[in-house]
């Protein structure tokens, strides 16, 4: 009979521990080596690279293939992964909230905005928005976020009706 096998979050306390214990051989993996890496060096990647990937859409026509798509849809899936591994290592609940902002300031970006309507990219796919435990966050800012996001989206397709289809690698969903 097979033993099941469980992953376990660890906080950054308890990474910082273990690798002080294993010293320099340690070896973090997925998820929690993003999470420590990102805070040891003290950097914000939530969003940042999506980001990046959105712009490079909306500003550089060599972008515009099925590869720069992909890197734009991957980047929203790093995100993603981000953020969650932030909830499963019981993150501050703040640190948490303040990553899906920077996420909802992409899907909000007025020129980004265009690009994820087109490409059928959405940002707010990188927030794990039901893992969250703040009923604040749901009682309040996460439907405001949807809300807002939407009436962009829907104004950004009333503008594109009225205008004649753009040629890009991929038609827009």
């Amino acid at each position: 009979m097979t033993e099941r096998q469980h992953e376990v979050a660890l906080t950054h306390e308890e990474v910082n521990e273990i690798l002080q214990k294993c010293g320099h051989g340690a070896l973090l993996v997925g998820g929690q080596a993003l999470a420590f890496w990102a805070a040891y060096y003290d950097v914000e990647p939530v969003g940042e690279l999506s980001k990046n990937r959105l712009r490079n859409l909306e500003t550089l026509s060599s972008k515009r293939d099925a590869t720069g798509i992909a890197q734009a849809e991957l980047s929203i899936v790093v995100a993603g992964k981000f953020v969650s591994a932030m909830v499963d290592s019981r993150g501050e609940k703040r640190t948490v909230l303040a990553a899906v902002e920077r996420i909802a300031r992409i899907a909000l970006d007025k020129g980004l905005v265009a690009v994820a309507v087109d490409y059928g990219i959405d940002p707010l796919a990188a927030v794990p928005a039901s893992r969250i435990d703040s009923p604040e966050f749901w009682t309040r800012r996460w439907p405001q976020i949807q809300t807002e996001v939407a009436e962009l989206r829907r104004k950004h397709a009333q503008r594109a009706a009225r205008r004649p289809p753009a040629r890009t690698a991929r038609a827009p969903r």
